[in-house]
């Protein structure tokens, strides 16, 4: 009795007195209040309800009378629900069910919902799972089903304490196999190799399935060239590929659930292209035309949407200078040029230069061939300042200047300006 200090009498047996007792340490849960006592010779043990009175004051309530002997006092303070029983399965339908339950001792904490969850029979791997939840002054709920599952379900209560244990599992409930409900999302086309085209889909999670024998029907035909004849073939995942067929070339693809039962909703084609190849040809009608000594213009037709093998990318033209005295500088880096344009601006030449040029098509899988060479030569522009000058004084009335070239002449010098001043 050294948990309690004594508040006052509350009443006298035979066999004892009762006293209204306070626990030494602060709890704020409701609950029973363990008590062992003595009957005649025999000890026994029993639980009695009690009242709580400013948080720590209890009183017992409910005492056997004229045969109670108080001998000690435990506090009880675990008030969590008993779990629910004699979970019970009715009115079974294609993809729902009832499932009922008797609820468990609420201990003075009234349950606040119930979490039904479900284990499925075929897939233990995936252990038990949540599958509703009910409020807590109901005691039976109707569960959604997928089809052609082996369900077993379990009942948790809780209350502001926390989770009861789980209840019993239900009997085992199975429901019948059915045509798949969707196809399967994202169809779409990822060929990257040459000559084949690679059809891909999001795989339908397997609850999905709807029966035994699951597996995808996939379909494709050209575009164009083949008429209405679609070439079908069956696989159990994504993705798929079909081999043999030309580069770059439009298919109409589409993907359809199937199952023992029958197959899912007739699907939408949707337009896929085979593996991308490096383009054929160049561009044609390459022209130039000069604006100045330092820039110019430069022109092509429209390629062949069928020659790029794949998505056009855009244009590379490539200028080379060859120098102004004719030796080879080598190439420079290409001009990049966006795939709607046929045209471009460009700046920043030199000079009484030679230059060629070149146009290739570019695609994801690199350039074709370049055109034909087409050599110009840009026209004479302002000569850059001599590299260097020098003064030479021999005596107090005349001086010799030195200089070497400009490095840039940009033409033919014609000779050179002296300017002098005191």
């Amino acid at each position: 009795m050294e948990q309690y200090s004594i508040l006052g009498r509350i009443g006298e047996g035979a066999h004892g007195i009762v006293f209204k007792a306070k626990h030494i340490e602060r709890r704020d849960q409701q609950e029973g209040v363990g008590l062992t006592y003595r009957r005649a010779e025999k000890k026994t043990r029993g639980t009695y309800k009690a009242s709580l009175e400013k948080k720590q004051s209890l009183t017992l309530v409910r005492l056997p009378s004229l045969c109670i002997l108080l001998y000690e006092c435990v506090s009880r303070w675990d008030n969590r629900p008993d779990p629910p029983e004699l979970l019970q399965i009715t009115e079974p339908k294609r993809r729902s069910v009832t499932l009922s339950w008797t609820p468990g001792d609420e201990h003075n904490s009234p349950v606040l919902e119930y979490v039904v969850e479900f284990e499925d029979q075929g897939s233990k791997e995936s252990g038990w799972e949540e599958l509703k939840r009910v409020i807590g002054k109901k005691s039976r709920t109707n569960l959604p089903l997928w089809p052609y599952i082996s369900y077993r379900f379990r009942v948790i209560a809780i209350n502001y304490v926390g989770k009861s244990g789980s209840s019993l599992p239900s009997e085992i409930h199975n429901t019948p196999a059915e045509v798949p409900d969707n196809n399967p999302a994202d169809v779409r086309s990822e060929s990257i190799d040459p000559d084949t085209l690679v059809i891909t889909w999001e795989d339908i999670d397997q609850r999905n399935f709807n029966g035994p024998d699951f597996k995808y029907r996939v379909q494709w035909r050209r575009v164009v060239g083949s008429g209405p004849t679609w070439h079908t073939n069956y696989t159990t995942t994504s993705p798929f590929t079909v081999s043999d067929i030309g580069s770059f070339s439009a298919f109409e693809i589409k993907v359809q659930a199937v199952n023992e039962q029958g197959v899912g909703p007739e699907p939408d084609a949707v337009i896929g292209y085979s593996g991308e190849d490096v383009p054929l040809k160049a561009p044609k009608n390459v022209g130039i035309e000069l604006i100045n000594s330092t820039t110019f213009r430069v022109n092509w037709a429209a390629i062949e949407k069928k020659t790029v093998r794949g998505h056009l990318l855009g244009y590379k033209v490539y200028v080379t200078r060859t120098g102004s005295r004719g030796h080879h500088r080598g190439p420079e880096s290409p001009v990049v040029v966006e795939p709607t344009e046929e045209k471009k601006l460009i700046s920043d030449l030199r000079p009484y230069s030679h230059y060629d040029l070149a146009v290739a098509v570019f695609n994801s899988k690199g350039e074709g061939p370049p055109s034909e060479k087409l050599s110009f030569n840009t026209s004479e522009g302002v000569p850059g300042p001599p590299m260097s000058l020098m003064l030479d004084s021999q005596s107090e009335t005349e001086m010799t200047l030195r200089w070497t070239p400009p490095d840039h002449p940009n033409g033919v010098p014609n000779g050179y300006a002296l300017q002098y001043q005191q």
